[in-house]
């Protein structure tokens, strides 16, 4: 509990003073398309420090490889899209935090419009199921660790 308590402190701390490196955020964003470019700039410092962190970690990561490495870089940039169609005010972001509930589904709303975006099914699927605590896909469940962690 101690743990869980001290990474939702984290969490408050990333969001109230968040750390960007534009430069390695416009090099990780090149390998979008335009389209989705465009709407991954649509969200906050915050999250880009976020989505650039769990970037980061996944290029490091050997036990990613090839075109499932490819995937889930792309996933890391993208898995958080639908937030950017419904922001939370600083208040609910902290109530999520602390107790772990998704008020504007952005997993879902995410996966949606990166069909809309004639993205695959698969990077919409992994969108839709990045928090899916009862997955079997071991790719999926170390991404959702980074996830949850950086």
């Amino acid at each position: 509990m101690f743990k869980t308590l001290k990474y939702r402190l984290w969490q408050v701390k990333q969001e109230l003073r968040p750390k960007l490196c534009l430069k390695a955020w416009e090099d990780a964003i090149q390998t979008l398309t335009p389209e989705l470019k465009a709407v991954v700039e649509k969200h906050s410092i915050t999250e880009k420090a976020h989505l650039l962190r769990l970037f980061e970690a996944i290029t490091k990561d050997m036990t990613f490889d090839g075109s499932n490495k490819d995937l889930y870089l792309k996933l890391a940039l993208v898995h958080d899209i639908g937030k950017t169609e419904m922001r939370l005010s600083l208040f609910f972001k902290v109530l999520k935090a602390v107790c772990n509930f998704d008020f504007a589904k952005h997993d879902k709303r995410g996966a949606n419009l990166l069909r809309n975006l004639g993205c695959s099914e698969e990077l919409a699927f992994l969108t839709e199921n990045h928090h899916n605590k009862n997955t079997k896909n071991k790719a999926l469940a170390k991404f959702q660790y980074y996830d949850n962690t950086l």
